[in-house]
């Protein structure tokens, strides 16, 4: 879905068939891919696009929150926390969840640790062991 809202249709067919995937199977969101296929996936989406791992990585991550809310998990989301601080120090919480409702314990998430540094300041902390994806 990501690819084609911010690519168009073109560029999505091209990406699945470079992949090996066809248009009716597509990507499934649901599926813990193994990561080197991941970083294939991700290859392919750079050579098409032409933006870099990272780009594409962040605008990933700001499309799926702005999915989630209007997909209905917002309340799950307020839910989490009522500051910034204790919202990024539940997201481990959040995909352990996550991994065992619809994974079954194959997703490799990240660790996140959050760390206040004085009333306007935060420390982010992550730890990922997944190379190339984080």
């Amino acid at each position: 879905q990501f690819i084609e809202h911010r690519f168009g249709k073109e560029s999505l067919e091209t990406i699945l068939s470079k992949a090996g995937l066809s248009a009716t199977d597509g990507i499934d969101s649901m599926k813990a891919y193994d990561d080197a296929r991941t970083v294939e996936i991700i290859e392919i989406c750079m050579e098409v696009t032409g933006w870099s791992q990272r780009d594409l990585l962040v605008a990933f991550g700001e499309y799926f929150i702005t999915w989630a809310l209007q997909s209905g998990y917002e309340n799950v989301l307020r839910g989490m926390a009522h500051n910034l601080h204790d919202f990024l120090n539940n997201l481990n919480v959040m995909h352990d969840f996550i991994n065992q409702c619809s994974f079954r314990s194959e997703m490799r998430v990240p660790i996140f640790a959050c760390i206040r540094e004085g009333d306007q300041k935060l420390q982010l902390h992550y730890v990922s062991g997944r190379n190339g994806l984080s």
